[in-house]
C-alpha cells in the first residue's frame, strides 16, 4: 500500500522538479523580494499601490526577486512563476516584474488581458528606464523598482479611468521635492556669476530691466528686435488565477 502510495506521488515530484530547479517560496504580497535588495520602505510602498490597484482594478501588479533561478532561462520561468501563483484576475489582467540577481537578468510577465495596453514595445521602455539604474557595482535598486512601478501603474490607471491616490501623491512629493532644488541650483549659479562679474551683472540687469520696459511700448520697436537673443534668460490574500500571453520583454543588467 505505502509503495503505491509512492508510485502515485512520484509524478507530482518529478513535475514539481522540471517546473523549477530552484524552489520558490509562497508568494508574501504583491512584492516578494526574496533576494533581500529593497528597503523595507520600498516594499512597502509598492504593495501599497499595488493593493489600491488591485482593489479599484483587479488588476495584479507583482514584484519577484530572486537570488538565483538555477541558471534556467528567465522567460520560461517568468511564465511557469506566473501562471502557478495564478498572477492576473479572471481577465487574465496582471503583470509580473521578476529579477534574478545571480544571472543578472530582468523579466516583464504581462497576462493576456493586460497585452493590449502594456504593449511590447512599452515594456521596453520601462526595461531601459530600470536599467538605467541596475549598473553593476552601482546598483540603484529602490530607484530602479520604484521609477519602472510608477510607469506601469501610471499607464494601467490611465486605461482603467482612475486615480491611485497613493502614486498621486508620490509623484506629486517629487515634483515639489526636484522644483526646490532647481530653485537652490539657480540661486547658487546666480550667486557664482555675481563674484565672477564683480557684481557687473547686477548693474547690467538694472539697465536691461529699464530699457526693457520701455521696450514694450509702442514706437520703441528697434529696442525690442534688438534684445532679443536674450529671451532665454526669462525661462493580500493571493492572486486571481490568471494566465500570461508570453507578452512582455526585458533582458540583462
Amino acid at each position: 500500500m505505502k509503495y503505491k502510495r509512492f508510485c502515485a506521488v512520484l509524478p507530482f515530484v518529478f513535475l514539481t522538479a522540471l517546473l523549477f530547479s530552484v524552489v520558490v517560496p509562497k508568494q508574501v504580497g504583491f512584492v516578494n523580494d526574496f533576494a533581500n535588495i529593497l528597503s523595507a520602505e520600498t516594499r512597502n510602498k509598492i504593495n501599497d499601490w499595488a493593493i489600491e490597484l488591485r482593489e479599484k482594478t483587479d488588476v495584479d501588479f507583482v514584484i519577484v526577486t530572486l537570488p538565483d533561478i538555477g541558471g534556467e532561462d528567465i522567460v520560461d520561468f517568468g511564465v511557469k512563476l506566473y501562471e502557478q501563483w495564478g498572477i492576473g484576475s479572471k481577465r487574465d489582467e496582471g503583470i509580473l516584474i521578476l529579477l534574478a540577481l545571480k544571472e543578472r537578468k530582468l523579466r516583464f510577465e504581462v497576462g493576456y488581458g493586460s497585452e493590449g495596453y502594456l504593449t511590447d514595445a512599452y515594456i521596453s521602455e520601462v526595461y531601459q528606464t530600470m536599467k538605467s539604474y541596475l549598473t553593476k557595482g552601482n546598483e540603484k535598486w529602490d530607484d530602479a523598482f520604484i521609477q519602472g512601478s510608477l510607469m506601469l501603474l501610471s499607464t494601467i490607471a490611465k486605461e482603467k479611468g482612475i486615480t491611485l491616490t497613493g502614486v498621486s501623491e508620490y509623484s506629486q512629493k517629487k515634483k515639489e521635492s526636484s522644483g526646490g532644488v532647481g530653485l537652490l541650483a539657480f540661486l547658487i549659479l546666480f550667486i557664482i556669476l555675481i563674484i565672477a562679474t564683480r557684481g557687473r551683472i547686477l548693474e547690467w540687469l538694472f539697465w536691461m530691466s529699464i530699457f526693457g520696459g520701455r521696450g514694450g511700448g509702442g514706437n520703441s520697436g528697434s529696442w525690442s528686435s534688438g534684445s532679443g537673443g536674450f529671451g532665454g534668460f526669462g525661462g493580500f490574500g493571493g492572486f486571481g488565477g490568471g494566465r500570461s500571453g508570453g507578452g512582455g520583454g526585458g533582458g540583462g543588467f
